[in-house]
């Protein structure tokens, strides 16, 4: 046996350390890409859902409103026995009482104001220009 033939035979025999961590670095690099645009797109179905919420208490403030001919002086007159709404976040969905009123869910920090995925939902922000 010459030494080519021993030289190719080895090389046919099975797949060297470098090969396995080549492929395990692209099997983990495509994972994280996945998992980030997974994440993504629970964080937005978290802020649609707490939108949702937002505009049908405020629907439901525009009801009282149009049949009683003002505004509630808070959510309790509206949601007697029933609990308080709450955003997707957990948080109950604050109101603003007064001539102009608002509902608004304080976003994914809990707390007013914020940028991106923080700010404040607010009704008015749909309901008037």
């Amino acid at each position: 046996m010459n030494r080519s033939s021993r030289r190719s035979r080895r090389r046919q025999r099975g797949v060297n350390l470098l090969e396995v961590m080549v492929v395990i670095a692209i099997i983990v690099t495509l994972t994280a890409i996945l998992a980030m645009g997974v994440f993504r797109m629970g964080r937005e179905s978290l802020h649609d859902l707490s939108w949702m919420t937002v505009n049908q208490v405020g629907r439901e403030v525009d009801l009282y409103e149009f049949r009683r001919r003002q505004a509630p002086e808070d959510l309790r007159q509206i949601y007697r026995d029933e609990p308080l709404p709450r955003d997707a976040w957990g948080t109950d969905i604050a109101y603003e009482p007064g001539r102009k009123w608002d509902v608004l869910s304080f976003g994914e920090d809990r707390a007013p104001g914020g940028e991106g995925p923080n700010r404040d939902l607010r009704y008015s922000e749909k309901r008037r220009p």
